[in-house]
C-alpha cells in the first residue's frame, strides 16, 4: 500500500473511530437535559422557550459546521396563527328530548378553526360514520348527502376489517387519521366536525385528547378552508347524545362499518357562543446542511421536532411545566450527534438536519416545510424521523415505521442484518403510528418517509416487557407534565439507535436517485432524480 493511501486509511479510521466516540449516551443525554430544562418551560409552540431551544440547536450546528439551509440563516420562520377559545365555553346538544351539555376540557375538547375573535354554531347534527370518502376502497360515507352548512358527527380510524386491503385490514389507513376526517369535512363543505373519542380506536386516553386540543391551538396562516367548529367528545357523551336522538350507539357504530352506510340526521341542533383570542406569530423551524461528497444534489432529511406543550394544566403533584424530556428532546438531540458523527464521516449524500415546530399542532412545522422545502423535495431520497427515541436500554430489533411503503424496508433490512438485530414491524398497525411524525408530512409530498426506533424486545429482559414499559408511558407520562429524565433511563438504547442511524445513512448513499415507492403504495407523487 502506498504512504498516501496508507495515511488516508488511517486518517478515515481514526474519524470513523471518533465519530463513534462522539456518539455516546452522555453526550445526547447532555442535549436532553439542557432541551427538557424548566427554564424552556416545556418548548411551547412560538414560546420563549421554543426560542431557547431552536437558539441552542442552531449554536449546535454552526460548532459543528454545518451550512445554514435557508439563505444564510439556520432558522426558517414558520407563520402561524393562535386561537384560543374561552375554557367557559360549552356546547349545548338541543333535541325533542332535551339538551345535553358538553363542557370544555371534561367533555370536549377543541374550538373553531376560523380567525374571528366572536363565533356563534348554531347548526344541524348528523352522523356520517368514519367521515370516509375512498374511491380506491369503494367506500364512500356521503352517498351524495349535502352536508353543507352542518355538524359533523365523526367516528375516528377507520371501518374495522381484518382483510388487508381493505383499509389496511387492522393497520390503520390515512382516512383513518383525525386530520383526515377535518379535511373531508372541509371538502364537503361542512361547518364543523366533532370526533367522538374511543380509547381502543384514538389509541390513547382522554387526558392525550384534553392536553392536545385544550389551551391555545394553532394552525398555519395558509389554511384553506378552515371549520367553524371542530374538536372531540368522550365516548358517553356521544352515547347519551344518539340516546336522546332515539339512536343506539352501539348500532350505529355497526352500521357505520358497512360500505351501504348512509348518513343519519340526529333532529339536533349544536349550539355555542365561542369567544376567542387570536394572536398571529412565527415559530422557528431549524436547519443545517452538510454537504455530500459524492452526491451533492442528493439529500436526505434527518428530522426531529423540538416543541413540546409548555406551560399548561398542573398534574397531581403541581408540576405546570411539560418538559418532553422523551417526546422530543431525545430525537433532537441524536440529530445534533448524527450531524457531529456524519460531519467527520464525510457522508456521499448531502444531508438537510431538520428540527419543526408545531409537530405536536398537528405537524405544522414540517407540513409547512415540505410546502416551503430549503431543498428540493424532488431531489430528497427520503426523510427520516427521530422521534421519541428509546431510553430504556438495548434491544434486539429496530422498527422503522413506513419502510413498508417503498424499497427503503430492502435497505433497512440490509442495515439490520449487519447489526445482527431483527426488523419487527409495527405491532399496533391500528393506533396509525405512521401517521403521527413529521416523516408524514414528507410522505404527502411524495418523498418516502419513514420514522426509526429501537425495538420491543430488550436485552436481558423478558418478553413483553418492553411494550409494558411503553403502555405505562403512554398512560401515566405522554403529554403530561412527568415525561421527565428519571433513574430508570438507559442511554444504551439511544446510541444504539444513533449507530443504526450512521450505517443506514452510509447505506443510503450508495442509491442513486430517489427511492422508489412500491406499486401499491398511495404516496407515488414525486418522479425519480435524474
Amino acid at each position: 500500500m502506498k504512504l498516501s493511501s496508507l495515511i488516508l486509511a488511517v486518517i478515515l479510521s481514526l474519524s470513523s473511530l471518533l465519530s463513534a466516540q462522539l456518539n455516546t449516551g452522555d453526550e445526547i443525554l447532555a442535549h436532553v437535559k439542557i432541551l427538557s430544562d424548566d427554564k424552556l418551560e416545556g418548548r411551547g409552540t412560538g414560546s420563549e422557550g421554543e426560542r431557547k431551544a431552536a437558539a441552542y440547536i442552531e449554536e449546535q450546528f454552526k460548532k459543528i459546521g454545518l451550512k445554514p439551509a435557508n439563505n444564510g440563516s439556520f432558522i426558517q420562520e414558520v407563520p402561524m396563527a393562535g386561537i384560543i377559545a374561552e375554557p367557559s365555553t360549552t356546547l349545548a346538544f338541543q333535541g325533542s328530548a332535551g339538551s345535553i351539555v358538553a363542557k370544555y376540557y371534561d367533555a370536549f375538547s377543541g374550538g373553531c378553526g376560523v380567525l374571528e375573535e366572536n363565533v356563534t354554531v348554531d347548526n344541524d347534527l348528523i352522523f356520517v360514520g368514519y367521515g370516509i370518502t375512498a374511491p380506491d376502497q369503494k367506500w364512500d360515507d356521503f352517498k351524495g348527502t349535502d352536508v353543507r352548512g352542518k355538524i359533523l358527527l365523526v367516528l375516528v380510524n377507520d371501518p374495522p376489517s381484518d382483510d388487508p386491503t381493505v383499509f389496511g385490514g387492522k393497520a390503520m389507513t390515512y382516512y383513518g387519521r383525525w386530520i383526515y376526517k377535518f379535511e373531508e369535512a372541509a371538502r364537503r363543505g361542512a361547518a364543523g366536525a366533532i370526533l367522538i373519542h374511543m380509547t381502543d380506536k384514538a389509541g390513547y386516553p382522554w387526558q392525550v385528547v384534553q392536553k392536545s386540543w385544550s389551551g391555545e391551538r394553532f394552525q398555519l396562516e395558509e389554511r384553506p378552508d378552515p371549520l367553524l367548529l371542530e374538536g372531540w367528545i368522550r365516548g358517553e357523551i356521544a352515547e347519551s347524545l344518539l340516546k336522546s336522538a332515539g339512536k343506539d350507539f352501539a348500532t350505529l357504530v355497526a352500521d357505520a362499518g358497512r360500505s351501504d352506510f348512509k348518513p343519519v340526521p340526529l333532529g339536533i341542533r349544536v349550539k355555542a357562543q365561542i369567544k376567542n383570542k387570536i394572536r398571529k406569530l412565527t415559530a422557528p423551524n431549524v436547519a443545517g446542511i452538510l454537504t455530500g461528497t459524492k452526491q451533492p444534489d442528493q439529500y436526505i432529511c434527518l428530522v426531529a421536532h423540538h416543541d413540546h406543550f409548555g406551560i399548561g394544566t398542573p398534574d397531581e403533584k403541581g408540576d405546570r411545566i411539560y418538559n418532553g424530556a422523551l417526546d422530543n428532546a431525545t430525537g433532537v438531540a441524536v440529530v445534533i450527534e448524527l450531524a457531529r458523527a456524519l460531519s467527520l464521516q464525510k457522508p456521499a449524500d448531502s444531508i438537510i438536519f431538520l428540527t419543526v415546530t408545531a409537530e405536536e399542532q398537528g405537524l405544522l412545522g414540517s407540513l409547512y416545510y415540505t410546502m416551503h422545502p430549503l431543498v428540493p423535495l424532488e431531489k430528497t431520497t427520503t426523510a427520516i424521523s427521530l422521534d421519541a427515541i428509546n431510553v430504556l436500554g438495548r434491544t434486539e430489533d429496530v422498527q422503522a415505521l413506513g419502510a413498508e411503503q417503498s424499497q427503503l424496508d430492502s435497505i433497512i433490512l440490509d442495515v439490520a442484518n449487519s447489526l445482527g438485530l431483527k426488523v419487527t414491524p409495527d405491532r399496533f398497525p391500528e393506533r396509525g403510528g405512521f401517521f403521527r411524525s413529521d416523516h408524514f408530512s414528507f410522505a404527502r409530498a411524495g418523498v418516502p418517509g419513514i420514522s426509526i426506533n429501537g425495538g420491543s424486545d430488550y436485552v436481558g429482559k423478558p418478553k413483553g416487557w418492553g411494550e409494558q414499559k411503553r403502555i405505562d408511558f403512554i398512560n401515566k407520562h405522554y403529554h403530561q407534565p412527568s415525561d421527565e429524565i428519571t433513574p430508570e433511563w438507559d442511554t444504551s438504547g439511544l446510541v444504539q439507535v444513533s449507530d443504526f442511524m450512521l450505517k443506514l445513512v452510509a447505506r443510503l448513499g450508495e442509491e442513486k436517485g430517489l427511492i422508489p415507492w412500491k406499486k401499491e403504495s398511495e404516496y407515488q407523487r414525486v418522479p425519480s432524480l435524474k
